[in-house]
């Protein structure tokens, strides 16, 4: 018998007391996730943490992510996201990523650093001072994990160093590396079809092999252990996420459509984000969930990123169909 004062965590599968229940936007907040429709209890402390460093940040840093919230203009908590640029070439191991703030401001994260601190330098090019105070609000925000240099409290003889190869690089005609972060969006994907099935299925779905199998893929950090875990599916990188099941609907520049559909005996989780790139992932190879569907076919959320809005969980039929010609 399930424990009455309990209940299921979504990302971890383990009973759970009250007092580790936490606030979880299945639907990351940077992407428009609301408050109401796809904001959960139903996640663990502990999970919610291990989410939202390991899935829900680097898929709000993803390259693409970010650059279509800078250019329609789509703020988190009143913040414009930062842009990531692309990959620095330089002679040292570390990781440089570059990054453009408002402001005119720019951003480098130095990652794989011997002692695994991550540093940044940023240069804001800004007369008007409000508008360099947002970029260092930003920055606070989003890269607070970073330890920025020149620090005020004094450099180790590393970070000395470390600071004046950087100056030294950027005094050149710099190169850059562009780099897209295809495992942040599948393991994006398996998050947030894990958060929203369980949501809609409830606790018969969360101990099935499905949600474990979807739970393990979105919860593993080491990239080789997690390209094992064959998940069914389609999608892979913006270039060729083209929608196909999402085709039909009329999906706004800033909207995200997320889908439960019934297929044969299985049920397959569609995201179309920005009305751009779709990517499927099998949820459930069995018919035992489809009369939570609607009329036993599906249902939807549409997210609206601008306005931060969600509309759903409906049947797909109400969503606004192209129609022939368009």
């Amino acid at each position: 018998m399930p424990p009455t004062d309990q209940f299921l965590c979504f990302y971890c599968g383990k009973w759970r007391s009250p007092a580790e229940s936490s606030d979880e936007h299945i639907v990351p907040a940077c992407m428009g996730g609301s408050r109401n429709v796809t904001l959960t209890d139903r996640v663990c402390v502990e999970c919610n943490k291990f989410m939202g460093d390991n899935v829900d940040r680097p898929l709000c840093r993803d390259w693409f992510i970010q650059r279509q919230r800078s250019m329609l203009k789509i703020k988190n908590k009143g913040r414009s996201p930062p842009w990531f640029l692309s990959r620095m070439v330089w002679h040292r191991p570390e990781v440089v990523h570059v990054y453009v703030l408002p402001a005119g401001a720019w951003l480098s994260e130095i990652n794989g650093t011997p002692d695994g601190q991550n540093r940044m330098m940023m240069t804001v090019h800004s007369p008007d001072p409000a508008e360099a105070d947002e970029a260092r609000n930003t920055w606070a925000s989003e890269f607070s994990d970073c330890r920025v240099l020149p620090h005020q409290g004094g450099m180790s003889e590393y970070e000395a160093n470390l600071l004046a190869d950087f100056q030294a690089a950027t005094r050149k005609e710099m190169e850059f590396r562009f780099e897209m972060k295809l495992d942040a969006w599948s393991r994006g994907l398996a998050k947030i079809a894990l958060g929203l099935t369980c949501l809609t299925f409830g606790d018969d779905y969360i101990l099935t092999e499905d949600a474990g199998l979807l739970r393990e893929f979105a919860r593993e950090n080491d990239a080789v252990k997690r390209e094992a875990l064959r998940l069914g599916g389609t999608g892979g990188s913006p270039w060729d996420a083209e929608p196909k099941a999402t085709q039909f609907w009329k999906i706004g520049e800033a909207q995200h459509l997320f889908l439960l559909l019934a297929t044969g005996p299985s049920v397959v989780f569609v995201w179309n984000l920005f009305g751009l790139w779709e990517m499927v992932v099998a949820v459930a190879r069995t018919d035992k969930f489809h009369h939570r569907l609607a009329e036993s076919t599906g249902l939807a959320w549409l997210v609206d990123g601008r306005a931060k809005v969600t509309t759903g969980p409906m049947s797909p039929a109400k969503l606004p169909f192209k129609g022939a010609g368009t």
